[in-house]
């Protein structure tokens, strides 16, 4: 289990940040903490009236509400739904925030279970919760109960040092946060924690977060090739705002760094990559009739299906991400037997279907 917490001068807009997930299908608002009515009996305005009114009790307070997620590990994902309600109300508890007036939303828009929390560090009597207590003593102690009380798979904890997150839960949203410091920890993490063998590997693990990675040919005024790395518009899978050279992000993901990466990489893929087309096998066995029900058997197995576009002959490539395995998978290295269009008779309306569930699959921002 994962818990990160977050402070923001707007309880409002984390809070339209969930309600818009739930307005879409791709969440849920499941429990109300120390609120007037059940999470089912309050609508938005009701949410926003109460929240905004409690987080007010000390306007010289500006960073007065909390953005917690709750992420686990995706095989605990019917542990973890069945019981979300407890384990956050228990978190809450055990931070200190029992008496604190709070919302949890479960979020479906990924394979990997998780819950947000918004909240205020406001209290009834106008005081100040020592935020920066419970970040550095109170989190981790909660993390470790949880896990022991409801069997969880346990994440690394070291000791004496700052808790790493090691799952990133949102898809980056530009405008929300700061785009280069997401951007630097989506990399890092994948860089650190996948195996990928080449760039359209790494671009299909970059775009599940909505990151676009942009190959730059070498010319007169660059000897090498370079990359580029820009946030994407979820309306219309462009880029948008100002792209970021890889040599001004930390940690220099830059092209001779990948390529080295590939090559290191290609040394254990194999042993990584096997499952994907043993689930592949396993599913063609099933007589899957629809791209939609494919991409769905998919997801529930912890594999995500992530759709680019070939640029040299404008065809589709599929890349599957192995969660389990932490790997990418270019399909074009599977038998054509096993090829994501050979497993599926196809529909009138399965690329439309196709590119929604795709895109309904992708994981949420890091921030």
């Amino acid at each position: 289990m994962v818990a990160k917490f977050h402070q923001s001068q707007n309880i409002v807009r984390l809070l339209i940040y969930n309600e818009k997930k739930v307005e879409i299908g791709k969440a849920d608002c499941i429990y109300a903490g120390n609120l007037i009515l059940n999470a089912n009996e309050l609508n938005l305005q009701l949410k926003k009236d109460f929240l905004k009114l409690w987080s007010s009790l000390n306007e010289n307070i500006h960073v007065n509400c909390v953005h917690i997620s709750l992420s686990f590990h995706p095989n605990d994902k019917d542990k973890s739904t069945f019981n979300l309600p407890k384990i956050s109300s228990k978190f809450m508890e055990l931070i200190g925030f029992d008496n604190q007036p709070y919302l949890v939303y479960q979020h479906k828009d990924t394979c990997i279970p998780h819950a947000h929390i918004v909240s205020t560090n406001v209290m009834h009597d106008g005081k100040r919760l020592d935020t920066l207590h419970i970040c550095q003593k109170k989190i981790i102690p909660a993390i470790k109960k949880l896990e022991k009380k409801f069997a969880l798979t346990p994440y690394t904890h070291q000791k004496n040092k700052p808790y790493l997150y090691e799952e990133p839960t949102q898809i980056i949203e530009y405008g929300t946060q700061p785009t280069k410091k997401s951007m630097e920890d989506v990399i890092h993490f994948f860089m650190k924690n996948y195996n990928f063998t080449n760039f359209d590997e790494w671009t299909s693990l970059l775009k599940i977060y909505n990151i676009k990675s942009t190959l730059l040919p070498a010319n007169e005024n660059r000897a090498k090739p370079g990359l580029l790395y820009s946030i994407l518009d979820m309306t219309n899978n462009k880029s948008i705002g100002v792209p970021i050279l890889t040599g001004e992000l930390n940690g220099k993901p830059t092209y001779n760094t990948l390529n080295k990466l590939y090559k290191s990489n290609r040394l254990h893929q194999e042993s990584l990559s096997i499952r994907v087309p043993l689930e592949l096998t396993f599913l063609k066995a099933k007589d899957i009739e629809t791209e939609s029900e494919l991409i769905d058997q998919l997801i529930s197995r912890g594999i995500n299906p992530v759709l680019l576009e070939d640029p040299t002959d404008q065809s589709e490539i599929v890349i599957y991400i192995d969660h389990l395995k932490k790997c990418a998978v270019d399909s074009r290295k599977i038998s054509a037997e096993f090829q994501f269009k050979n497993l599926v008779v196809q529909s009138e309306n399965s690329l439309e279907i196709n590119q929604t569930k795709l895109q309904r699959s992708l994981k949420p921002r890091l921030h």
